[in-house]
């Protein structure tokens, strides 16, 4: 065996120790409008697949297994999103590459086109001249629930993003690689109706001019989602969990009736009419520190 031989293969398998061992999420493509389907349900309505790449020395490793993969799809059968959920950590790249140019037919429901999200697993075998695949049926990846509690309890019906999208995510303790494993972009990532965007904690952070107690220089601030549409919260009605107060947008000047709870849920909501929205729509959803983690990190105001 060369020395480059014995290197790739060191270099192959230690790039598939710290894959795997960050593989700790269950990730999902599903969006509040997707309808889930099951894994024979997607199957069934893959139209168009393509090749998949042989990845890197493929083999000398003899890579075989199965790759479980999350996605969704658009109305007209496009593929909008895929994610790894299990797998050989060697072959998701170049699983995915080819997943994103796959073409499925529409899937309809009570006449309707609509789009749809779920689990699709690939039995794989790389060799030196491609992969050869084939759709089969595995066990779920990830339960549909979980009993790992959730930081932010008081999420209202209508918005459960947190186990969703952002899960484990927490603001001053996560750092910038994790929201990229998660969100797949530290710059966040744009749903069909939704524009979820990660803050940093930038340099020189500070209370009163008193540098914090901790330094978090880096780290998650917060999560703030954006819905693309108009969504009204008028005649919504928040629980005794939440506080109210007037919040300012100073980049467009406006004035927003935000209500918070103490783990660091913010509802900010148009307080009158302006050209950037309606009274009584939803301007973001921040998740942000709790109070504790506040005083914490922060310090007390001196």
């Amino acid at each position: 065996m060369s020395l480059f031989t014995r290197w790739a293969i060191g270099f192959s398998l230690a790039l598939w120790l710290l894959t795997a061992s960050a593989q700790e999420q269950f990730p999902t493509c599903c969006e509040p409008e997707c309808e889930t389907l099951s894994q024979r349900q997607a199957e069934a309505l893959v139209e168009k697949t393509e090749p998949i790449l042989a990845p890197c020395c493929a083999n000398i490793l003899h890579l075989k297994g199965t790759v479980v993969l999350a996605i969704s799809v658009d109305s007209d059968g496009n593929v909008t999103c895929v994610k790894v959920i299990s797998g050989p950590p060697l072959m998701f790249g170049v699983t995915i590459e080819s997943v994103r140019h796959w073409k499925f037919r529409p899937y309809t429901s009570l006449a309707a086109k609509k789009s749809f999200c779920g689990q699709l697993a690939l039995q794989l075998e790389a060799n030196e001249h491609g992969v050869n695949y084939k759709i089969v049926l595995a066990p779920p990846a990830y339960p549909p629930t979980t009993n790992s509690q959730n930081p932010y309890p008081n999420e209202l019906k209508r918005f459960k993003f947190y186990a969703r999208y952002l899960k484990p995510l927490r603001p001053y303790v996560s750092d910038r690689d994790l929201v990229i494993k998660v969100l797949g972009d530290s710059a966040g990532v744009d749903l069909s109706h939704w524009r979820i965007q990660p803050l940093f904690v930038g340099e020189g952070s500070s209370i009163n001019d008193h540098p914090w107690e901790k330094n978090v220089t880096g780290r998650l601030a917060m999560v703030v989602i954006r819905p693309r549409q108009r969504i009204s919260l008028l005649d919504v009605k928040f629980p005794s969990a939440f506080t109210h107060k007037a919040g300012l947008v100073s980049e467009v000047n406006v004035i927003c009736d935000v209500y918070g709870d103490s783990f660091g849920l913010e509802y900010w909501i148009y307080a009158e009419d302006s050209p950037a929205g309606k009274k009584g729509d939803l301007m973001e959803i921040r998740y942000g520190p709790s109070e504790s983690t506040l005083r914490e990190v922060e310090g007390p105001a001196k």
